[in-house]
């Protein structure tokens, strides 16, 4: 049979939102990872639920260890671990208000479906039986059963039934992950994915204007993390869904990420612009204090958002943008003396969308 542990986290995050994640073990190796997960929390001394929110110095080496044990679950083939979630630059802008309404059973619908590569499951006919564990569903009676009617609805779908994929209603379970374990393993690699994706990691305190001394603990975990991930696929994007050579790699690989994309979407690059903002304020406070200024008007912070940023490469191919339409030109007129104490430079996107810089 298989087990699947589904999890949801930030619905509304700065750049990424509506995360799920999903950890599916086959049930027959369930019992003796069970046993060995407890023997190794009796070990290195963890009595509390293990929760991302929980990371700090007295957690973070037993956390490490956590970790740890789940990649070589995923490298021993005993488990799978998915994580979906939307880039905010993509909108469904058609979407009912019925839609709206249904978002968490529709995406939690989505991520079952193809998340997990299902179709493509090469288990023996016997084992391909789906049990769905699902943390605190946010639905109460009718809408509770409303959520496990869509989800039984897969089993009408013609790739699970070609393949024998099966869901029984009373196998959609709403359970507590502080009962579960193979949850707690979830949420620390889905807590750290939010995490990293929605740049949490920069955040300071307000009355220090420095980070938390928990933040820089799970800035590292989330660091130990991905040379784990990378271990299995190297050189591993976060931001994107992860690459197929071929379609059963849904089923097969290890570990993988899916960046949502609605049908028929239309993009928002007002994120972007808020990154374009922030990759650039350092540069801004320099020039204030050479003794010049620097503008940039809205129409070209949208051109250099749809210039510089590629989902692929995220943040990596905006700051080559910047450099290359911004630092550099503006170096070029501080070399050639073209600025003079209290003059401002304005960049501007001309009619050709040419980025330009003018000093006015």
């Amino acid at each position: 049979m298989i087990y699947i542990w589904l999890d949801e986290s930030d619905k509304k995050g700065a750049f990424f939102s509506n995360f799920y994640g999903g950890i599916l073990i086959n049930s027959k190796y369930y019992d003796q990872i069970i046993s060995d997960l407890t023997s190794l929390c009796d070990e290195i001394g963890i009595k509390e639920e293990i929760k991302w929110q929980k990371v700090n110095a007295y957690t973070f080496d037993k956390y490490k260890q956590i970790v740890d044990f789940i990649f070589e679950l995923l490298q021993k083939g005993y488990a799978k671990i998915r994580i979906f979630f939307r880039n905010n630059q993509f909108q469904a802008p058609t979407l009912t208000m019925e839609q709206k309404e249904s978002e968490f059973t529709i995406l939690y619908y989505e991520f079952i479906k193809h998340g997990f590569g299902l179709r493509y499951c090469d288990w023996p006919e016997d084992e391909r039986d789906v049990r769905l564990y699902i943390d605190d569903i946010p639905a109460r009676g009718a809408q509770i059963v409303k959520f496990k009617r869509f989800i039984l609805g897969l089993n009408y779908d013609s790739n699970f039934r070609f393949n024998k994929i099966n869901i029984k209603e009373n196998d959609i379970i709403e359970v507590d992950s502080s009962n579960h374990l193979p949850l707690q393993l979830l949420d620390l690699i889905l807590g750290a994915m939010c995490f990293r994706l929605n740049n949490k990691h920069k955040v300071k305190q307000a009355d220090t204007g420095k980070r938390g001394k928990r933040t820089i603990l799970k800035e590292k975990l989330y660091k130990y993390i991905y040379s784990k991930i990378c271990e299995l696929r190297p050189y591993f994007n976060i931001g994107e869904s992860t690459g197929i050579e071929f379609y059963r790699d849904k089923w097969d690989h290890a570990y993988r990420h899916w960046s949502f994309k609605p049908s028929n979407y239309t993009r928002d690059y007002h994120d972007v612009e808020r990154i374009i903002e922030l990759e650039l304020s350092g540069l801004l406070a320099r020039t204030e204090q050479l003794g010049y200024t620097v503008r940039i008007t809205d129409r070209a912070k949208r051109r250099l958002a749809e210039l510089g940023y590629e989902s692929r490469y995220g943040v990596r191919s905006l700051k080559r943008t910047l450099c290359e339409k911004i630092e550099e030109p503006l170096s070029g007129l501080v070399i050639d003396e073209q600025l003079h104490r209290g003059d401002t430079v304005l960049v501007e996107a001309d009619e050709q969308g040419e980025v330009v810089l003018r000093v006015a």
